[in-house]
């Protein structure tokens, strides 16, 4: 896990990669960060011309342009938003185009992060959440709407933290896992890599690699 520790907020013009509901979202996101949006790419060529989001914004390419325009130096953006809701997709797309062009770090303005954290590249916080001291987040996370990271947490590469879900302190997630909507990981505790937390679930102890946990207290059910 590569993690900077300053986050760019001057104006970009970008492009979404990713044109479903999550890239509704990061548009929003982009644009309350002060960035514009020029338009989606989507794996889908039958979706060219199609607008996705509220905001108006379209489907200008497909994935095969998307990398001819990376090869470019006439390229007409300034960096590449990576809006795909799948775990495993969204950072597989991170390592294709990384050092091709700048994934840079979304935050919502209602969002609070302490100086001291560090976010990696492609990576989205979405409104009210909170990322506090000394915490560390991977590439390509989905910090969802008013998730909170409590102080020296440790989230991997590519996991997604859902809707009001909490990291208590020193909390380690691994790579690519899930944590639901509303649930709770209690402080010192890991969740291991591309595991699921059920929706609401309650965790008072570590969970394994791969495993889905569910219920209060979480208990493992696969």
């Amino acid at each position: 896990m590569t993690v900077p520790s300053t986050i760019r907020s001057a104006h970009e013009r970008l492009l979404i990669w990713g044109a479903g509901g999550h890239g509704k979202v990061v548009a929003d996101v982009a644009r309350a960060a002060g960035h514009s949006v020029l338009g989606f790419v989507d794996a889908d060529p039958a979706k060219l011309g199609s607008v996705v989001e509220p905001g108006g914004a379209a489907v200008i390419m497909d994935e095969s342009r998307l990398f001819e325009s990376l090869g470019s130096s006439m390229r007409p953006f300034d960096a590449l938003a990576i809006a795909i809701g799948n775990n495993r997709a969204r950072l597989q797309a991170c390592a294709r185009v990384s050092g091709l062009t700048r994934l840079p770090v979304l935050v919502h303005p209602s969002a609070v992060i302490s100086p001291s954290a560090a976010l990696g590249e492609a990576t989205v916080v979405m409104p009210m959440a909170v990322v506090n001291p000394a915490a560390r987040v991977g590439i390509g996370v989905i910090v969802n709407t008013a998730a909170i990271v409590e102080h020296d947490c440790v989230v991997g590469d590519g996991a997604h933290l859902s809707p009001n879900s909490t990291l208590a302190g020193g909390v380690h997630v691994g790579s690519l896992s899930w944590i639901g909507a509303g649930a709770t990981v209690i402080q010192q505790l890991s969740v291991g890599r591309s595991s699921i937390v059920g929706a609401g679930a309650v965790v008072i102890r570590d969970v394994a690699d791969e495993v889905t946990v569910v219920g209060c207290p979480a208990r493992v059910v696969r």
